[in-house]
């Protein structure tokens, strides 16, 4: 008899342990955030400033260059209790073939990502096995610009195509 009370309290204290911890996680989800820290209204996922490693989103431009003259106060509105900022995309730092800093001018346009490289040569490699480079630098958390719309009369533009552009010397 001993025995039974004792598993059933064991039982009760097991039950009671794992309600009160879901309720802790659930109570501290935090929600993305939703409220420009300027103006105090809704967010456009459109207009936004990656600061200090965070993408802080605003309701308008003009919410932006009042958060660049005085970032620390309106920092602190967006840390608001259950809000969370989202992180800012990895650009990329590096080229995919050579590992070296890149050359801002000289990239290559695939299937609607704009892939930057250090040299001419490294376009060619990069030709060679354009999803293994992308697949690996995805992998790494790497986010691409993508790549500019075209004239109307490119219309299979983004659909596989290359572009190549080597800046002019």
């Amino acid at each position: 008899m001993k025995r039974l009370i004792i598993l059933a309290i064991s039982l009760a204290a097991l039950l009671f342990t794992i309600a009160i911890t879901s309720l802790v996680k659930n109570k501290n989800k935090l929600e993305p955030q939703k409220l420009c820290p300027v103006m105090n209204m809704e967010i456009n996922k459109e207009v936004f400033l990656d600061y200090g490693g965070q993408r802080i989103f605003f309701c308008c431009n003009d919410c932006i260059n009042k958060f660049k003259a005085r970032p620390d106060a309106y920092l602190k509105k967006t840390r608001a209790p259950g809000s969370a900022l989202a992180s800012a995309p990895k650009i990329q730092p590096l080229c995919p073939v050579m590992k070296m800093k890149i050359t801002p001018g000289l990239f290559i346009d695939h299937e609607g990502k704009r892939v930057y490289f250090c040299c001419p040569s490294c376009l060619e490699k990069f030709d060679a096995d354009p999803a293994g480079y992308i697949g690996k630098m995805e992998a790494q958390g790497i986010t691409f610009e993508k790549t500019p719309s075209l004239e109307p009369h490119h219309k299979d533009a983004g659909k596989g195509e290359k572009h190549k552009h080597q800046p002019q010397h």
